[in-house]
C-alpha cells in the first residue's frame, strides 16, 4: 500500500512538472512573437533607407540616431507629443476627481438609487463609444466646441469613467467604517474626510487605475481623429498617422519607424515601470469587491 501510494505521488509531481514546463515554453513562445515586431521597429529605426530596403529583417550595420531627430524636429513630432501630454494630464485629471467622488459615495453612503446609479455606470463598459459618435458630434457642433483640446479632454473622461468607477468601488467598501467614524467624531466633514481620509487610503486602487487608464488616453485615436481638425492640435496618434502618408510619398520609411517608437515608448515604458502595482492593485480589488 506505501508503495502504490509513493508512486501515485511521484506520478502526481511528474504530470505538475510537465504541466508546469508546458506552461513555460508556451509563454516564452508567446513572449518572442510579442517582442519580435517591437524590436525589429526599434532597429530599423536606427538604419538608413539604403540598408532598409537592402534586407528589411537584417541588423543594422551603422547606427542613425538622427532619425529620432528628424522625426522630432521636421516630423512636427514634438509638437504631436505636446498636445497628447496636455489632453492625457487633464483627461486624467478630470477622470480621477469625478471617478473618485462617484465610487466613494456609491460605496460608502446608503441613499435611494444607490444600485441604480451604480449600474449606470457599470453599463458604460457595456456601450461601445462608436454607438455615439454622431450624436455627440453633434452636441459639441451646437456648443462650438469641435476642434477644442477641452472638449476631447470632457470625451476621454467621460470614456474612462465606467472602469474607473467599478474598480474604485471595490477598494472604497473595504475600508472601514470606524475610520470615517472616528475621523467625523474628531470634527472632519465630508469633503476634509474624503480628500484627507479616504483617498490616502485608497491609493492601492487609484494608482493601478490611474496607470491602466493612462495608457488607454495615451494611445487613444478614435475621438481625436474625429473631433480635431486644426493640425497643431493634434495628438501623437493622429500625427503619427499623417505622417505616415507623407513619409510613403518620400519613401523616408526610417523615420517613420523612429517616430513610431517614440509615440509607443511612454506607454511601454509606463507598464514596465508600474507593472507590479497595476497587476496587485487590480487582482485586490477584484477579490474584495
Amino acid at each position: 500500500m506505501k508503495g502504490n501510494r509513493g508512486t501515485g505521488t511521484s506520478a502526481k509531481y511528474l504530470r505538475s512538472d510537465i504541466g508546469v514546463w508546458v506552461v513555460r515554453v508556451f509563454m516564452c513562445i508567446y513572449s518572442v512573437i510579442v517582442l519580435y515586431p517591437i524590436l525589429w521597429a526599434v532597429f530599423c529605426s536606427v538604419k538608413d533607407n539604403a540598408s532598409l530596403f537592402d534586407n528589411i529583417f537584417a541588423l543594422p550595420s551603422e547606427l542613425h540616431f538622427e532619425n529620432y531627430v528628424n522625426a522630432w524636429t521636421k516630423a512636427h513630432i514634438s509638437q504631436y507629443f505636446l498636445n497628447t501630454v496636455v489632453i492625457t494630464i487633464g483627461s486624467l485629471a478630470l477622470m480621477m476627481l469625478f471617478a473618485s467622488m462617484a465610487s466613494y459615495v456609491i460605496a460608502r453612503y446608503d441613499f435611494l438609487g444607490r444600485r441604480v446609479f451604480r449600474f449606470l455606470y457599470i453599463s458604460g463598459m457595456m456601450i461601445p463609444g462608436t454607438a455615439g459618435i454622431v450624436p455627440l458630434f453633434i452636441e459639441l457642433s451646437s456648443f462650438g466646441m469641435v476642434d477644442n483640446r477641452v472638449a476631447l479632454m470632457l470625451v476621454n473622461c467621460v470614456n474612462m469613467m465606467a472602469f474607473s468607477v467599478f474598480i474604485l468601488i471595490s477598494f472604497f467598501k473595504t475600508i472601514p467604517k470606524e475610520i470615517s467614524e472616528a475621523a467625523t467624531v474628531d470634527g472632519c466633514g465630508r469633503f476634509k474626510l474624503f480628500g484627507r481620509v479616504m483617498l490616502p487610503l485608497a491609493q492601492p486602487g487609484l494608482i493601478p487605475v490611474l496607470i491602466i487608464q493612462f495608457i488607454s488616453c495615451w494611445s487613444e485615436v478614435y475621438y481625436s481623429m474625429i473631433l480635431l481638425s486644426t493640425d497643431s492640435k493634434k495628438t501623437l496618434q493622429i500625427g503619427l498617422y499623417n505622417m505616415q502618408k507623407v513619409q510613403f510619398q518620400r519613401a523616408d520609411y526610417v523615420v517613420m519607424f523612429a517616430a513610431s517608437v517614440l509615440v509607443a515608448l511612454p506607454s511601454i515604458l509606463m507598464y514596465i515601470i508600474f507593472q507590479k502595482k497595476i497587476i496587485g492593485g487590480i487582482s485586490m480589488g477584484a477579490v474584495k469587491g
